[in-house]
Protein backbone atom coordinates (compact mmCIF):
# COMPACT_ATOMS: atom_id res chain seq x y z
CA UNK A 1 0.00 0.00 0.00
CA UNK A 2 1.05 3.44 -0.96
CA UNK A 3 -1.24 5.93 0.15
CA UNK A 4 -1.15 9.95 0.27
CA UNK A 5 -2.46 11.74 3.57
CA UNK A 6 -2.76 15.38 4.32
CA UNK A 7 -3.81 17.40 7.84
CA UNK A 8 -4.87 16.10 10.57
CA UNK A 9 -5.33 12.52 8.40
CA UNK A 10 -1.99 11.68 9.78
CA UNK A 11 -3.21 11.22 13.37
CA UNK A 12 -6.02 8.91 12.41
CA UNK A 13 -3.31 7.05 10.08
CA UNK A 14 -1.16 6.41 13.38
CA UNK A 15 -3.83 5.57 15.55
CA UNK A 16 -5.25 2.92 13.13
CA UNK A 17 -0.97 1.50 12.65
CA UNK A 18 -0.52 1.76 16.17
CA UNK A 19 -3.67 -0.50 17.05
CA UNK A 20 -1.77 -2.85 14.93
CA UNK A 21 1.86 -2.94 16.43
CA UNK A 22 3.90 -3.35 19.40
CA UNK A 23 6.19 -0.37 19.08
CA UNK A 24 6.73 2.64 17.34
CA UNK A 25 9.35 4.78 16.51
CA UNK A 26 9.22 8.40 15.66
CA UNK A 27 11.66 10.87 14.03
CA UNK A 28 10.00 14.10 14.21
CA UNK A 29 11.79 16.93 14.62
CA UNK A 30 9.59 19.16 16.31
CA UNK A 31 6.71 18.62 19.01
CA UNK A 32 4.25 21.14 20.52
CA UNK A 33 1.77 21.27 22.82
CA UNK A 34 -0.08 18.20 23.51
CA UNK A 35 1.88 16.26 21.41
CA UNK A 36 1.38 13.50 23.13
CA UNK A 37 -2.06 13.62 23.52
CA UNK A 38 -2.56 13.34 20.00
CA UNK A 39 -0.78 10.64 19.87
CA UNK A 40 -2.44 9.08 22.47
CA UNK A 41 1.71 8.31 24.02
CA UNK A 42 0.63 7.02 27.68
CA UNK A 43 3.60 5.94 30.36
CA UNK A 44 5.13 2.81 29.41
CA UNK A 45 4.24 2.70 25.67
CA UNK A 46 7.00 1.10 23.53
CA UNK A 47 7.51 4.27 21.90
CA UNK A 48 10.97 5.27 20.97
CA UNK A 49 11.23 9.53 19.77
CA UNK A 50 13.98 11.52 18.43
CA UNK A 51 13.38 15.17 18.20
CA UNK A 52 15.07 18.45 17.81
CA UNK A 53 15.92 20.22 20.59
CA UNK A 54 18.57 22.96 19.35
CA UNK A 55 15.95 23.94 16.86
CA UNK A 56 14.03 26.30 19.35
CA UNK A 57 10.73 24.86 17.61
CA UNK A 58 10.26 22.26 20.31
CA UNK A 59 8.13 23.10 23.21
CA UNK A 60 10.09 22.46 26.13
CA UNK A 61 7.03 21.43 28.75
CA UNK A 62 5.70 18.94 26.31
CA UNK A 63 9.12 17.35 25.74
CA UNK A 64 9.50 17.06 29.36
CA UNK A 65 6.31 15.45 29.44
CA UNK A 66 7.40 13.09 26.82
CA UNK A 67 10.40 11.86 28.55
CA UNK A 68 8.43 10.73 31.74
CA UNK A 69 6.59 8.62 29.51
CA UNK A 70 9.08 7.27 27.10
CA UNK A 71 12.23 7.11 25.66
CA UNK A 72 12.80 10.42 24.11
CA UNK A 73 15.99 11.77 22.50
CA UNK A 74 17.54 14.65 20.77
CA UNK A 75 19.45 14.60 17.37
CA UNK A 76 21.23 18.40 16.86
CA UNK A 77 20.59 17.49 12.58
CA UNK A 78 16.81 15.56 12.55
CA UNK A 79 14.46 17.50 10.56
CA UNK A 80 12.56 14.33 9.79
CA UNK A 81 8.76 13.40 9.87
CA UNK A 82 8.84 9.79 10.23
CA UNK A 83 6.08 7.73 11.95
CA UNK A 84 7.18 3.80 11.96
CA UNK A 85 5.51 0.98 13.12
CA UNK A 86 5.24 -2.52 13.35
CA UNK A 87 2.98 -2.76 10.34
CA UNK A 88 3.75 0.81 8.22
CA UNK A 89 5.01 4.10 8.41
CA UNK A 90 4.13 7.53 7.80
CA UNK A 91 6.52 9.55 6.05
CA UNK A 92 5.87 13.30 5.18
CA UNK A 93 5.78 17.24 6.57
CA UNK A 94 3.46 16.69 9.72
CA UNK A 95 5.40 17.44 13.07
CA UNK A 96 3.96 16.23 16.08
CA UNK A 97 1.51 18.94 16.86
CA UNK A 98 -0.02 22.31 15.22
CA UNK A 99 2.60 24.10 17.19
CA UNK A 100 5.99 22.48 16.62
CA UNK A 101 7.09 24.84 14.66
CA UNK A 102 6.76 27.82 17.68
CA UNK A 103 3.30 28.70 16.73
CA UNK A 104 0.13 28.57 17.51
CA UNK A 105 -2.16 26.35 16.30
CA UNK A 106 -4.60 29.27 15.48
CA UNK A 107 -1.48 30.62 13.04
CA UNK A 108 -0.90 27.69 11.68
CA UNK A 109 -4.44 26.61 10.86
CA UNK A 110 -3.56 27.77 7.04
CA UNK A 111 -0.99 25.84 6.55
CA UNK A 112 -1.23 22.18 4.35
CA UNK A 113 0.68 19.25 5.00
CA UNK A 114 1.32 16.10 3.26
CA UNK A 115 2.06 12.56 3.97
CA UNK A 116 2.38 9.06 2.21
CA UNK A 117 1.68 6.22 4.22
CA UNK A 118 3.35 3.07 3.56
CA UNK A 119 3.42 -0.69 4.09
CA UNK A 120 6.00 -2.26 1.80
CA UNK A 121 8.06 -4.87 4.56
CA UNK A 122 11.61 -3.87 2.36
CA UNK A 123 10.85 -0.18 2.89
CA UNK A 124 9.82 -0.31 6.41
CA UNK A 125 12.50 -2.82 7.17
CA UNK A 126 14.70 0.38 5.13
CA UNK A 127 13.19 2.63 7.71
CA UNK A 128 14.14 0.67 10.21
CA UNK A 129 17.49 0.81 9.79
CA UNK A 130 17.25 4.36 9.02
CA UNK A 131 15.95 4.95 12.71
CA UNK A 132 17.92 2.70 14.33
CA UNK A 133 21.04 4.71 12.87
CA UNK A 134 19.47 7.86 14.26
CA UNK A 135 19.13 6.54 17.56
CA UNK A 136 22.37 5.25 18.10
CA UNK A 137 23.88 9.05 16.97
CA UNK A 138 20.80 10.81 19.00
CA UNK A 139 21.88 11.30 22.91
CA UNK A 140 19.21 10.87 25.71
CA UNK A 141 17.88 14.35 27.30
CA UNK A 142 19.39 15.65 30.10
CA UNK A 143 17.62 18.76 32.35
CA UNK A 144 20.14 21.28 31.12
CA UNK A 145 18.71 20.30 27.49
CA UNK A 146 15.29 21.28 28.70
CA UNK A 147 16.78 24.06 30.15
CA UNK A 148 18.10 25.20 26.93
CA UNK A 149 15.70 24.65 24.72
CA UNK A 150 13.03 27.01 27.25
CA UNK A 151 15.67 29.54 25.62
CA UNK A 152 15.37 28.81 22.51
CA UNK A 153 12.06 28.42 22.40
CA UNK A 154 10.94 31.73 23.78
CA UNK A 155 13.51 33.59 21.74
CA UNK A 156 11.32 31.47 18.78
CA UNK A 157 8.16 32.98 19.81
CA UNK A 158 9.48 36.23 19.82
CA UNK A 159 10.80 36.09 16.36
CA UNK A 160 7.43 35.34 15.51
CA UNK A 161 5.46 37.55 17.09
CA UNK A 162 7.47 40.42 15.39
CA UNK A 163 7.45 38.70 12.20
CA UNK A 164 3.58 39.02 12.53
CA UNK A 165 3.57 42.76 14.34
Amino acid sequence: MLKFIEGDDLVREFHKLMKKSTSSNLAVAFSGKNASARLNIKKGSNIKIICNLKSGACNPDEIQKLRSLIEIKTHDQIHAKVYLTDNGAIIGSSNASANGLAVSALEASGWREANIVVDDRKLLASIKIWFGKMWKDARPIKSSDIELARTLWAKRRQLVAQEQA
